[in-house]
């Protein structure tokens, strides 16, 4: 054995919720956000540029939550796929004969 026990419907129920969280993350700043005029040049610049970067951090994060979704859904799909295959190998295949 290899020392892990998975649950399906657990791997199934963590990937439906990492899908809601990833999605309600990225909902919190749904589109770029508007700099607001500093009085100078120099600091909306820089505003706008901290603004930006912030927008890209968030979209990003919100990204890999819902990646860490479609894994965990492929992990389902292959961990249930191949216990079948297991299954039909043991009890559909005769057993060798010496």
């Amino acid at each position: 054995m290899s020392g892990y026990d998975v649950v399906f419907d657990d791997l199934l129920k963590a990937s439906a919720e990492f899908s809601r969280q990833g999605e309600a993350y990225a909902n919190l700043m749904p589109h770029k956000p508007a700099c607001p005029a500093g009085g100078d040049d120099t600091i909306d610049k820089m505003l706008n540029v901290t603004l930006q970067a912030l927008y890209e951090m968030h979209t990003v994060l919100a990204q890999a939550v819902s990646a860490h979704a479609e894994k965990l859904d492929y992990t389902h799909r292959n961990y249930r796929k191949t216990e079948g295959n297991l299954f039909d190998y043991l009890t559909k295949v005769p057993p060798p004969t010496y």
